[in-house]
């Protein structure tokens, strides 16, 4: 067969990583995201989450990047920027938490600037500096 684009296996029935995920992650499926999910969930304190995917009918047909640390985007050539609390407390100036999990994410550039992704360095807003 002659897949589609973005289609690939013997029947064209999966999906295929774009870009080859840019050599900055790894294609993985769709269960195999949910395997790294539930050993993740495991792993941190108290533990006993329980996801189910395993049996979704495309479990094994859907495809995407498993991106490398410092690395984002669907294909993984987005390079991320430093990134932490807001040092003047706007939204999420802490960090949003994940409830339940206990696990914390910060805005790009620590939401004083924007990220240039190609380099993963941050354009300070004025009166703002850093990396």
């Amino acid at each position: 067969c002659q897949c589609y684009a973005g289609y690939t296996g013997r029947a064209c029935d999966r999906t295929s990583c774009p870009s080859d995920c840019s050599g900055h992650g790894t294609c993985q499926s769709l269960k195999q995201f949910y395997v790294d999910h539930q050993e993740e969930a495991d792993s941190r304190e108290g533990g006993g989450v329980t996801l189910a995917y395993s049996t979704a009918w495309d479990a094994t047909k859907m495809f995407g990047c498993k991106c490398e640390l410092g690395y984002r985007g669907p294909d993984c050539a987005q390079r991320e920027c430093p990134s932490g609390a807001d040092p003047q407390g706007g939204p999420d100036g802490d960090g949003f938490v994940y409830s339940g999990t206990g696990h914390v994410e910060y805005r790009d550039c620590s939401g004083r600037g924007t990220c240039d992704y190609t380099t993963g360095l941050c354009n300070c807003f004025r009166g703002a500096y850093g990396e």
